[in-house]
């Protein structure tokens, strides 16, 4: 019924199954049911096998899934980069050295959690190293920031890539963008003010970079870069 009628998928009905499989196993641990002696396989292992089958179908449906239109391998994911740098050094617009940033945090090194970029802070969550000049670190020690990845893996600080460091460097000492006259320092702040993107606003600025850049026009988001990156591995 939930595949046929209601069009669920096979995941859908295995997490409905498993919520009956803790049920009906709290009620066996308390003593509040009682199998009646007639019934030939107890009806917990029944609904676990049945969980069983839902996520083997689950999975085999997951390989026949279309993936995102706006997926793009991760060797496209450089040439995005690299179309991007070719675009700036023709006309020398200074705008074009954000995007280079972005790019270069997203696709020369591992895509680190959407949250963590959108949010990165200049001499807060951003610093150069004070014995090498041009040589950059995201810095998450400091837990007042509330990152899910301190939260999850602890505090942290990882080194920027060295094409990275040569474009951030370029970016902060751009006369366009004056980071020393702004309290917060964000290093994409909004085009209105100086605050830091929210999640939606986040998504439509890298899907916009993304757009003008990549070699077929696709536009993805942080997540399915990450998703690239984890493909690109495997």
């Amino acid at each position: 019924w939930l595949v046929d009628e209601r069009k669920c998928k096979y995941a859908t009905c295995a997490s409905y199954i498993n919520m009956g499989v803790t049920i009906v196993d709290y009620l066996a641990a308390t003593g509040d049911v009682d199998w009646d002696d007639a019934v030939a396989v107890n009806p917990l292992f029944q609904l676990i096998n049945l969980r069983n089958q839902a996520e083997k179908m689950a999975r085999r449906q997951r390989l026949f899934e279309k993936a995102d239109p706006n997926f793009i391998t991760w060797p496209e994911a450089q040439q995005t980069r690299l179309n991007c740098i070719a675009k700036y050094k023709n006309d020398r617009e200074v705008t074009h050295i954000r995007e280079i940033v972005l790019l270069c945090l997203l696709t020369s090194q591992p895509p680190d959690r959407a949250g963590v970029i959108r949010r990165l802070r200049l001499g807060k969550t951003l610093v150069e190293d004070p014995k090498k000049i041009g040589k950059w670190y995201i810095d998450l020690r400091d837990t007042d920031f509330r990152h899910k990845t301190t939260n999850v893996y602890g505090p942290a600080i990882t080194p920027c890539s060295a094409v990275s460091n040569k474009w951030i460097s370029e970016y902060k000492n751009a006369s366009a963008f004056d980071f020393d006259t702004h309290e917060r320092g964000y290093l994409f702040p909004t085009s209105s003010d100086d605050r830091c993107h929210s999640p939606s606003s986040w998504t439509k600025f890298v899907k916009a970079v993304f757009g003008k850049y990549t070699p077929n026009g696709k536009a993805p988001s942080a997540k399915i870069l990450r998703a690239s990156f984890i493909t690109f591995l495997r």
